[in-house]
């Protein structure tokens, strides 16, 4: 793990991919993706994917989603183009602006691997405030984790900027945060959880908690559940499968009963363990690992893939039919 600096100047953004050969190597080197690591094993492909993620998050969450594709977006602060190429993929015409030539020209090497060159377009901020683009001429504004860096002086400038360029009724979309008292105290602190971070059991523990603090973390975490339990709840209905499955969140169990909610002990069927014995064993001869216990609840993380989901879905519904042969 290498240490870097947390707050860097707005102004002086630029000079960290200055002296890398290529968007690759900023990322390990700098650790320029939001997200307290550097090292050797980082590539520009996981850096892209965590904008990916959140550009559809946050269009969402602004209520962008059903813009039209055939529009203008504008994006103050791009950087090596953690979002920019999920922009260009999205939009038409993407304009990725910066304050340092050198963070455009890793942007656009960024966009040529994962994105669409035809669609960027680039301006660099050469006094750090002024955008030159002509007034009313982009349909959306939107810049995130750069005006935080900025001086109050550039930041409101910026933000006259983006109310300059964009069409009437357009879209404004610009993450700010300013210093506070509190700064005093919050800044020492960083430090020291910086430090934290480089004791690996401790960083590995920070690393998890950071990851459940990600927008949409939970939400993805049920999506997926949903999809494996309506799907096996699906097959057990075409067969007349006397069996039920439920979640909660990420949480799922099984119950071998037609009963739509297990609250009391009496409602279990006496042949529950019966039925819950060979499959719970076919599972781990498919390598699907559940509780012994058929009182017991599963559980599905964040390392569970799309694809884990689908062979789990398979798993369970030939465990069922094994079951059910008998």
């Amino acid at each position: 793990m290498v240490k870097r600096r947390q707050l860097i100047p707005w102004r002086a953004a630029g000079t960290r991919a200055e002296m890398r050969r290529n968007a690759d190597e900023v990322v390990r080197d700098t650790g320029w993706v939001f997200n307290n690591q550097t090292g050797d094993t980082l590539t520009l492909d996981e850096f892209v994917r965590t904008g990916d993620a959140e550009v559809d998050i946050y269009l969402d969450r602004l209520g962008w989603s059903g813009i039209s594709p055939q529009v203008t977006m504008l994006e103050i602060g791009s950087g090596i183009g953690r979002m920019t190429s999920a922009f260009t993929r999205r939009f038409d015409s993407t304009i990725a602006t910066d304050v340092d030539a050198a963070f455009l020209e890793r942007c656009r090497e960024t966009v040529s691997r994962f994105g669409r060159p035809s669609a960027l377009s680039t301006v660099h901020i050469e006094d750090g405030s002024s955008i030159s683009v002509p007034d009313d001429s982009v349909d959306a504004v939107f810049s995130y984790i750069t005006l935080q860096h900025c001086k109050a002086s550039d930041a409101l400038r910026l933000t006259s900027e983006a109310m300059r360029i964009v069409k009437p009724g357009g879209y404004v979309a610009l993450n700010y945060r300013t210093w506070v008292p509190e700064d005093g105290l919050l800044v020492p602190a960083g430090v020291l959880m910086r430090q934290l971070w480089r004791i690996p059991v401790v960083g590995q523990r920070l690393s998890q908690l950071k990851e459940c603090a990600k927008p949409g973390f939970y939400e993805e975490l049920e999506r997926k559940t949903v999809k494996m339990v309506s799907a096996i709840q699906t097959h057990a209905d075409q067969k007349n499968y006397v069996f039920r499955i439920f979640n909660m969140g990420s949480i799922f169990w099984v119950s071998f009963s037609k009963e739509k909610a297990i609250r009391r002990m009496d409602e279990i069927p006496e042949n529950s363990g019966q039925l819950f014995a060979p499959f719970h064993r076919f599972l781990l001869e498919r390598g699907v690992y559940l509780g012994p216990s058929g009182y017991e609840v599963g559980f599905v993380s964040a390392a569970h893939t799309d694809a884990d989901m689908d062979k789990a879905i398979v798993d369970f519904c030939d465990a069922l039919d094994h079951v059910y042969s008998k």
